[in-house]
């Protein structure tokens, strides 16, 4: 049986661009993140406010939108550790929680292996609900009461 060489392209296409995705995600881009009032209400309107640590990021690629090798991003699927919950019912049952960041709401990315202080909503499917890049604040720079115990 003959390989269709425009096949074979297409994967290897798509293995590139999927390593090179995971490479810009170890280097995401860094945040700064409003303080203050703004935080404070952001805050008190979530329903959730935890320390995450992330863990994993994988592309959301559009398949339906995506054509002649160019792929089209719909957001980033992420796998946080829960390091500490100080408001919302976060039940954990595996080691990691999952949760997806739309592009539409936030167009950066996380870093992995580096704690955020997560502002988020509960959605119905019980994953946390991220409508925005202010939801997430790192956590050396969050507010004294969420800072990290280490530091």
């Amino acid at each position: 049986m003959k390989r269709n060489p425009v096949f074979a392209w297409s994967a290897r296409a798509i293995v590139a661009a999927v390593a090179l995705f995971c490479v810009s995600l170890a280097h995401g881009e860094s945040f700064t993140l409003a303080q203050g009032e703004s935080l404070n209400s952001r805050i008190q309107d979530a329903q959730v406010v935890a320390a995450i640590k992330i863990a994993t990021a994988m592309e959301r690629i559009n398949l339906a939108l995506s054509k002649n090798g160019r792929f089209v991003s719909e957001g980033v699927r992420y796998g946080a550790e829960v390091e500490e919950v100080w408001k919302g019912d976060l039940t954990v049952t595996e080691t990691l929680i999952r949760f997806t960041v739309s592009l539409q709401d936030c167009y950066k990315t996380l870093v992995i292996d580096t704690q955020y202080l997560v502002l988020a909503q509960m959605a119905d499917n019980g994953e946390l609900q991220i409508d925005s890049c202010d939801n997430f604040v790192l956590r050396a720079s969050a507010p004294r009461q969420y800072a990290a115990s280490s530091q």
